[in-house]
């Protein structure tokens, strides 16, 4: 059954109260480290057949597969995947405010303060916990470059933040 109020966090807690109830759904979608986290339990299922038939370590590259197993083995369908940093645009506001299309973050700021004096909100997003951290994340990435990034999110290094 769906699940009421969309995605994200009310998804996921209701995941995890039926898997502890004992009425798990017989597929449920989980995306990135939550793979892992579900692979703990020892409740996901090893799918090694379905993927060794539709030949996915020959067609998924490992950033991809590697997320998709636990302990060597596939426990997910990679369903779902893409970036999450990417930008939406109302094309009808760019023109009415005689905006170019970022490509850069120089040229977002550009565009938002064109948007902006043509009367439209310039940025908008849903405001969730989730949300606000994806955003954060890609400035992050933006602002600071890969190195950066890795060293701050998957190394945890805290001198990093001092640089």
């Amino acid at each position: 059954n769906a699940v009421a109020g969309g995605a994200g966090e009310n998804a996921a807690t209701v995941l995890k109260t039926r898997v502890l109830s004992g009425k798990p759904p017989t597929a449920a979608q989980v995306k990135g480290p939550a793979i892992q986290e579900w692979g703990e339990t020892g409740k996901l299922a090893n799918i090694n057949s379905v993927a060794k038939a539709n030949n996915w370590d020959g067609l998924l590259p490992a950033v991809v597969s590697d997320v998709m197993k636990y302990n060597g083995n596939y426990v997910a369908v990679p369903v779902n995947v893409h970036r999450v940093n990417w930008l939406w645009i109302n094309k009808e506001v760019f023109i009415k405010s005689k905006a170019k299309v970022p490509k850069t973050w120089n040229e977002l700021f550009k565009a938002a303060a064109k948007i902006e004096k043509a009367g439209f909100l310039p940025i908008a997003h849903g405001g969730q916990a989730w949300q606000d951290a994806t955003v954060f994340e890609a400035i992050v990435l933006a602002v600071g470059g890969a190195k950066f990034y890795n060293k701050v999110f998957v190394d945890l290094d805290i001198q990093a933040l001092g640089s």
